[in-house]
């Protein structure tokens, strides 16, 4: 989870970085979904998408290369496709809980989640990302994260990837399966914390 903002409108039309790219798209498509997600059910329709849409993307980086409007192009496509294929009258917004500790690995865990689509009994987390690479480990963030801040368990976990359309659906996670993953990325890349665009893996220090 990165501290960065790309969102001010006087940006001047520099190139950007990929990393900075990716933040922003992250970034602007959590600002889209929170927004649409609290419309009423009357509101949410393509129009109301599409307005959004466009509200959050006059920022100049979108439009800096041809490379960065072939991907809003993308982005676009794939969130209208998405977001058309949920049943409205089951979708509602994700309210996060800071962060949550998990003393199996002396972490703290902070990630961010909006929408979520009731399914009979339980619910299905949807999230959408962009250009993440690791579905596995987000799948596994998500599943602590959802374990320790709700009174519910959501049955599913689903990554719609904004930056090529692909879709991952995967059960939750069973917490200790979850706990190895983690603790082995931390072990695999030699540090303290571990972080992406939106979530923050961090050891907590030892008294």
């Amino acid at each position: 989870m990165n501290g960065l903002s790309l969102h001010n409108k006087h940006h001047d039309r520099r190139s950007f970085t990929q990393l900075e790219q990716d933040l922003l798209f992250q970034q602007t498509v959590e600002e889209i979904i929170r927004e649409y997600a609290g419309h009423s059910f009357s509101e949410r329709n393509t129009e109301t998408l599409l307005a959004t849409i466009y509200k959050h993307t006059r920022n100049p980086a979108f439009f800096s290369t041809s490379s960065s409007l072939i991907a809003l192009a993308k982005f676009s496509n794939y969130l209208l496709q998405s977001i058309g294929r949920i049943n409205h009258t089951h979708l509602f917004s994700i309210r996060n809980s800071s962060q949550v500790s998990i003393p199996e690995l002396n972490i703290q865990l902070s990630l961010q989640l909006e929408l979520g689509e009731w399914k009979q009994k339980s619910f299905v987390v949807k999230k959408f990302v962009w250009n993440e690479f690791d579905k596995k480990l987000l799948t596994h963030l998500i599943s602590l994260f959802t374990i320790k801040a709700y009174s519910q368990i959501p049955d599913e976990i689903e990554l719609i990837d904004l930056s090529n359309g692909e879709v991952t659906i995967s059960p939750i996670s069973e917490y200790h399966e979850a706990i190895l993953y983690v603790k082995q990325t931390l072990a695999n890349v030699g540090k303290s914390s571990i972080s992406g665009s939106f979530y923050r893996v961090t050891t907590t220090k030892k008294q």
